[in-house]
């Protein structure tokens, strides 16, 4: 999406440049990503907790399931962590030691990640309630703050105008403020949607003590009742908790699936608190390494890579082919090797004027998966049965020619 600052696909756009095309060197960028935002997850834990507790939320980290899946993806969540985590880490090191050259990198890469992903910007907020914490007012008139604030705010805002400019398309031009707040500020307005919200979302927020005190909460319950009560009891086992100080521990939607679900709390249960005077430091991982695949196991996303479709492209065409595939994701493209367009993506409403214009750009086929075509009710594979011809696979699995030679 043009939206978002493109440094993961820029940076395999170099990589490109240098050693060729092997698909391999698209997925390590956003692999050695995730693995430099696992490096600042331990220098948080390390800030904060003793060793044993960061390594522990580093392993946690590395084996969720929607994790495994954004660290490989060719996509900008990486960067986005890398940059969102390292930003609180610069930070929190000038909270402490009040150098200036860790805040301007905190405020670069507070930068950078609100340019790459506007939500990461909530980082923000435990930022200004440690400087007000230890400034109070006097925050105001700190000169290095405002310089944090420029690097932090007005560069993005600057990249965003720039981008209002080049945009090939108006709907990636103010994304957020057009069309996400505005579809969410009038799904506030519709009396149905927090019935839907409650029904769904479930949510576990607990707080740890020196004394466990765990409070178990379900946004469901406290709205009336859910007939799927999906949410334990929230054990605070060996979440490293300092002593007095309230800690939110986990947040997570059951709906959302690899997202830790709610469910999913009663796995910590049999993590067992290790004894000793340093009670806090660390647990077992047994119970979360038995039970966190059983509850994060609703993982769903396009397997194509598995699906004989990409192979099939593959020997049907050449290297240098463009081709244009039936999916609304990039996963067949992927699969196949092969550069080329998604239907529905420039004209979802006029598939045919849509295909004429990837033809003119050099579409030499026409890949459905499997006879799927996203959005089509039966026409336009009736256009494309009458004028291409079909290289019929069989099981199922054909594609078309789109241009001769």
């Amino acid at each position: 999406m043009q939206l978002e600052l493109q440094i993961t696909t820029y940076l395999i756009a170099i990589l490109y440049q240098l050693f060729g095309y092997h698909y391999a060197l698209a997925r390590i960028v956003p692999v050695l990503f995730f693995m430099g935002s696992a490096f600042f997850l331990y220098r948080i834990g390390r800030l904060y907790f003793p060793e044993r507790t960061a390594l522990f939320a580093v392993a946690l980290y590395g084996v969720l399931p929607l994790n495994i899946l954004y660290s490989r993806a060719i996509m900008p969540e990486s960067a986005a962590l890398f940059f969102m985590l390292g930003a609180f880490v610069f930070f929190t090191l000038w909270i402490r030691r009040d150098r200036l050259l860790l805040l301007l990198l905190a405020g670069l890469f507070t930068g950078v990640v609100a340019a790459e992903k506007i939500p990461t910007l909530f980082i923000g907020i435990p930022m200004l309630a440690m400087t007000m914490a230890k400034y109070k007012l006097r925050m105001l008139w700190k000169r290095e703050l405002w310089l944090f604030a420029f690097l932090a705010l007005v560069l993005p805002l600057l990249y965003f105008g720039w981008l209002g400019t080049v945009a090939e398309s108006a709907f990636v031009s103010g994304i957020a403020s057009k069309h996400v707040l505005a579809g969410d500020v009038q799904r506030d307005r519709d009396a149905g949607s927090l019935a839907v919200l409650l029904s769904r979302a479930s949510f576990c927020i607990y707080l740890g003590r020196a004394d466990p005190c765990p409070v178990g909460a379900s946004a469901a319950e406290v709205a009336g009742s859910l007939p799927d009560r999906r949410l334990g009891r929230c054990d605070d086992r060996g979440a490293g908790h300092g002593g007095g100080r309230h800690q939110v521990r986990l947040l997570s939607d059951p709906d959302q699936s690899g997202r830790c679900p709610a469910r999913g709390c009663s796995a910590l249960r049999s993590v067992r608190r290790p004894s000793g005077p340093d009670r806090s430091s660390g647990a077992s991982a047994g119970g979360l390494r038995k039970q966190l695949p059983q509850h994060s196991s609703d993982v769903r996303f396009p397997a194509y890579g598995a699906d004989p479709a990409g192979e099939l492209v593959q020997q049907a065409t050449d290297k240098q082919d463009l081709i244009v595939v039936g999916t609304p994701d990039p996963a067949l493209l992927n699969a196949s090797h092969r550069r080329g367009w998604r239907v529905a993506n420039a004209l979802p409403d006029n598939p045919v004027a849509e295909l004429n214009s990837y033809i003119g750009q050099g579409a030499k086929y026409f890949v459905p998966l499997k006879g799927y075509i996203y959005g089509d009710d039966g026409s336009f594979r009736q256009y494309l049965d009458s004028h291409y011809d079909k290289i019929d696979f069989g099981e199922g699995y054909f594609i078309y020619k789109l241009k001769a030679g």
